[in-house]
C-alpha cells in the first residue's frame, strides 16, 4: 500500500515535465501517444508515473519537505 495520494495534474504540465525530461535522458517523446493513453483533461500523479514508464523513464513518487528537494537526485519534478 502507497503511503501518498495521488494528485491531479493538467494534461499540458504532464507534456512539459515529461516532454522535459525525455530529452537528457535521450528519450522519444511524443505527445500525441500520450494523448492516446491518457484521454481527458487532467490526469493525476499516478498518470504521470506510468506515462514516464511508457517512454522508458524510471520514474517514482516520493514525499519530502520542499526545504529537502536540493538533496534529491535529479531531475526532480516537485508539486505542491
Amino acid at each position: 500500500m502507497r503511503a501518498y495520494s495521488a494528485h491531479d495534474i493538467p494534461f499540458r504540465d504532464v507534456v512539459l515535465t515529461l516532454g522535459g525530461i525525455s530529452a537528457p535522458h535521450h528519450r522519444a517523446f511524443d505527445s500525441e501517444v500520450l494523448r492516446r493513453e491518457f484521454p481527458g483533461p487532467s490526469l493525476t500523479t499516478d498518470s504521470l508515473i506510468t506515462g514516464a514508464g511508457s517512454f522508458g523513464l524510471r520514474v517514482k513518487q516520493r514525499s519530502t519537505a520542499l526545504s529537502d528537494l536540493a538533496a534529491q537526485p535529479r531531475p526532480v519534478w516537485g508539486g505542491v
